[in-house]
């Protein structure tokens, strides 16, 4: 039986140092202590998928007001490919407190970059398509990245305009990045 559990502060450090730092790129990867900050402001959260009590899956959410935004997600190595992320992402989308849903940045597919790599990226974009997210039609740039952004509803939610989605993502990077929103940090719509 599989079960999603919000995970504690020594349990994110934990797989931060056990885990993530080997699953993501540097560059994609936040501090620990950019996560340790925002958690105890309230506005971080780590949740598990376990089974059995062995942990398949995590995720690491950025909690605005009224929108969630995917910071991290990852399936361990050892389970990918048995559907394991799909069941995660519905069943996690479904326990979320409620707000209007979760924006999801994926890397932008690009002329100039290895095919190869734009495989992987389409494949993570068509992932979260079949997993009910939704294409927006907006665009980021963060840190020398570009990004498509898509959205997923939470449950039962009402839908959104393309006007409200931007202006919900430009509040999240605003709160986010400050410092470095307009230069290291822009929403296109």
């Amino acid at each position: 039986m599989t079960e999603i559990k919000q995970l504690q502060e020594n349990e994110i450090k934990a797989i931060y140092n056990e885990r993530m730092r080997h699953d993501f790129p540097p560059m994609e990867l936040r501090p620990y202590a950019s996560m340790k900050k925002l958690g105890r402001d309230g506005l971080y959260s780590g949740y598990g998928y376990y089974e059995d009590g062995r942990m398949l899956a995590y995720a690491c959410l950025y909690t605005g007001t009224e929108f969630y935004l995917l910071d991290l997600f990852a399936v361990l190595t050892e389970y990918r490919d048995n559907g394991i992320g799909s069941r995660f992402i519905r069943e996690l989308n479904e326990q979320l407190p409620a707000k209007y849903g979760t924006f999801i940045e994926t890397e932008s597919a690009s002329p100039g970059t290895k095919e190869d790599e734009n495989l992987i990226r389409r494949k993570r974009i068509d992932f979260y398509l079949r997993n009910g997210a939704q294409r927006t039609g907006l665009r980021s740039f963060l840190f020398g990245v570009n990004y498509d952004i898509l959205f997923l509803p939470a449950c039962g939610a009402e839908r959104l305009t393309e006007d409200r989605l931007s202006q919900g993502l430009k509040d999240l990077y605003m709160h986010l990045y400050r410092p470095v929103y307009g230069r290291l940090c822009k929403v296109f719509d």
